[in-house]
């Protein structure tokens, strides 16, 4: 029998090591898509039996391309890439990582509100444009005593019953 090919449409990782000694414990072949154009991704994925995605489309016509897969698994929290209806169609699961990168989406949220409430972006603006003078910035609040009120839905967890 032929080792599992899996398939990884692309990455925003400088390598894709651990993958590859994970994929090696169960003797699986990585192949990367020459580059993120459509037809190089159904070169790469047409005999997968697995596709790894980050953010490629991965649409209906390269779904129906798509011979041996059997799970398409997204480097990241959603499948708004994947064309779900087509992968159920054709009998393929889909997964995500609903905890990926959540500490730096949080991190990140947190600097942007403090560099708008300290007007960093616009500060920053006339500064490039050649200009210092604080009535183009003020008022310039403090944070001290001040309030942030943040509503957020929390990250929903299905539950399928098992076939």
């Amino acid at each position: 029998m032929p080792h599992p090919l899996v398939a990884v449409t692309d990455s925003v990782f400088p390598n894709l090591d651990a993958a590859r000694t994970v994929l090696a414990t169960v003797g699986a072949e990585l192949q990367i898509a020459a580059d993120k154009t459509p037809n190089a991704i159904m070169r790469a994925t047409k005999t997968a039996d697995a596709v790894l995605v980050t953010y490629a489309q991965i649409t209906r016509d390269m779904i129906q391309e798509m011979r041996r897969c059997r799970i398409i698994a997204r480097f990241g929290i959603g499948v708004d890439n994947v064309d779900l209806g087509a992968a159920t169609e054709a009998g393929i699961v889909v997964t995500k990582v609903p905890d990926y990168c959540i500490d730096e989406v949080s991190d990140h949220t947190m600097a942007l509100l403090l560099a708008l409430a300290r007007k960093v972006p616009l500060s920053n603006t006339r500064v490039h444009a050649g200009e210092w003078l604080m009535p183009s910035v003020v008022p310039l609040h403090r944070l001290r005593g001040s309030t942030l009120g943040l509503i957020g839905s929390s990250r929903q967890i299905r539950s399928f019953p098992s076939t």
